[in-house]
């Protein structure tokens, strides 16, 4: 790679069956004799990149038939590639698969390196047919192979804990006989041997997937010389490398929704869905923070996802859109106990409801009419009958849609929609009386997922018009707002949750379809990286506290299945 250390091969050592040697002096030494591979088929070809290729133009590279690039992140980390995010963007704005490399340093800490490739990789958006990461070990730094081999296994242990991917080692058969030619579980080969016909492959590798056969190149696009790279195997193969998602745990059910969670009374969590046939399904733990109980239906014809609240006498309560576009409810008969038959609240809507519950233990829903108002009905005493559909403010931007609810500190309702026609964030409160709408502006792309702060304060995120994760948050409690800005990724759907501790977290689904998750770094204060989880969902995910406070979130599968996946302990996924 450009201006690496080893990859200058002794000129004696370039036959096509032999291992080079590299030039390095703390590398130089018996030899480990290894197998000369060649690619099993078809190859594609590639290049790797760092910032002293300066400008590039993707779009001739593109015409050049290079097919993947691999940019390099940093140096350790220190020297983090300026070019980093702008190759990112641009390989992929004309259909170049890419990947990214690290350049290893062994006196550093690997964790710290890997968390470094993991905060750059997802401030970009990070997701399916993106090439695994790579990390490029080349130089001992004056280090012992055991204190190498130890970090790059660290490295290698954080990646795949993160994405779940396997990840690759870039290297050269001459430097890794000089470590000893350890094996590295769970970790792929680039291997770099120039001038021959086929690569030489350090002996505990038996393929490769990457090869780096020159230093030299010459690329449309690319001012002076660029390494070039062969993929072992097709385009396709390419395409679909490590792009599946580990699964977390199912749930099993058949389902054709979002989950919806709620917790019983008794501290029982129950989720709830519409099922394939249009019925409401649920599944409830057998105990608190216990295992689960197996899908039942609760009948019903619905066309859209349920809410669920929870009465101030504990008992559980289900709102849903019906195919005639009815709100129909059915709640328990008794705190944990089973629902009742649907019964009609009336109105005649296109959208499905929400709730939140008032300081004194009302229930309130909050519905957009066919005519883009918001509409809400509410308990006109605690457990008990309701007002009937009123109208809450004015129509706006030709209309309301997404309304999500939350509580301010004293318990009043604050209900945020996004604009129907300008994609800006409207919201209302009871503590300035219903019906006075306030524009926060923005544009987001999904609906509005608000939250509060261990302080009291009120957060709300969105999916911002370039796919990363925005958030705005008031600067004081009751006060004015921050403005939105970004938390970078590339997501879709986020709900908010909060840790026992009073940190917010915030789970989305990312653009590879899996879950990942959000934590502030300490309760009311600045946002840590992205965590991938794993999963592969098409749905907005859903989350609640177990009684013991650790967070459970789950996800509506491409399977149609139901996943999960918890905190061991509060705070500790």
């Amino acid at each position: 790679m450009k201006n690496r250390y080893f990859l200058v091969w002794l000129a004696g050592a370039l036959a096509a069956c032999g291992p080079a040697a590299p030039l390095d002096p703390s590398t130089l030494g018996e030899h480990t004799a290894a197998a000369t591979v060649c690619a099993g088929g078809s190859t594609i070809e590639g290049i790797d990149v760092s910032y002293y290729q300066g400008t590039i133009t993707w779009s001739s590279v593109y015409g050049s038939g290079r097919r993947f690039a691999i940019v390099r992140v940093s140096d350790g980390t220190g020297f983090q590639d300026p070019n980093f995010a702008t190759y990112w963007s641009g390989a992929r704005g004309v259909g170049i698969v890419r990947g990214a490399y690290q350049f290893f340093r062994p006196g550093q800490s690997a964790t710290a390196q890997a968390d470094l490739m993991i905060s750059k990789l997802n401030s970009v958006g990070f997701g399916s047919g993106d090439i695994a990461p790579v990390l490029d070990v080349e130089v001992t730094d004056g280090y012992s192979s055991a204190t190498i081999v130890n970090g790059i296994n660290a490295w290698v242990s954080r990646i795949r804990s993160t994405y779940g991917r396997t990840p690759l080692i870039y290297t050269a058969p001459g430097f890794w006989s000089g470590l000893g030619n350890p094996t590295i579980p769970g970790a792929d080969l680039w291997v770099a041997h120039w001038g021959v016909s086929c690569p030489s492959l350090p002996p505990n590798w038996s393929n490769w997937r990457f090869w780096q056969y020159t230093s030299t190149g010459v690329v449309s696009g690319i001012s002076g010389n660029v390494d070039l790279d062969r993929w072992n195997g097709t385009l396709a193969d390419l395409n679909a490398y490590d792009a599946a998602n580990p699964p977390l745990p199912s749930l099993g059910g058949s389902t054709a929704g979002a989950p919806v969670i709620a917790r019983n009374a008794d501290g029982r969590l129950e989720v709830f869905a519409r099922g394939t046939g249009g019925d409401m399904v649920t599944t409830f733990q057998t105990a608190p923070n216990g295992g689960w109980s197996g899908w039942y239906s609760l009948g019903g014809s619905l066309a859209g996802n349920p809410a669920v609240g929870q009465n101030q006498d504990g008992r559980l309560e289900a709102f849903v859109r019906w195919t005639n576009n009815d709100i129909m409810h059915s709640y328990q008969a008794s705190p944990n106990g089973s629902f009742g038959a649907w019964s009609s609240l009336g109105a005649y809507v296109t959208a499905d409801p929400v709730v939140g519950r008032n300081a004194d233990g009302r229930q309130e829903i909050f519905v957009t009419g066919t005519d883009g108002y918001l509409y809400h009905n509410y308990q006109v005493v605690p457990n008990g009958g309701w007002s009937g559909w009123l109208a809450l403010g004015g129509l706006i931007a030709g209309g309301l849609d997404d309304p999500r609810v939350t509580n301010t500190p004293d318990g009043g309702l604050v209900v945020f929609a996004r604009g129907r026609s300008d994609g800006a964030t409207y919201y209302t409160a009871q503590r300035s009386g219903w019906g006075t709408w306030t524009l926060l502006g923005g544009v987001i792309q999904s609906a509005p997922a608000p939250g509060r702060n261990a302080d009291g304060r009120l957060e709300v995120f969105g999916r911002g018009t370039d796919g990363a994760l925005y958030h705005n948050y008031e600067t004081s409690v009751g006060g004015g707002w921050s403005g939105w800005s970004s938390l970078g990724g590339g997501v879709y759907d986020p709900v908010v949750g909060r840790d026992s501790d009073g940190r917010m977290e915030v789970f989305l689904r990312g653009t590879n379809g899996g879950l990942y998750r959000i934590a502030q770094v300490a309760p009311s204060s600045g946002w840590g990286g992205y965590v991938f989880m794993g999963g592969n969902f098409n749905q907005a995910p859903g989350v609640g506290n177990n009684l013991d406070g650790r967070l459970e979130v789950f996800v509506h599968g491409t399977d149609n299945a139901v996943a999960h996946a918890y905190q061991v302990s509060p705070g500790a996924w």
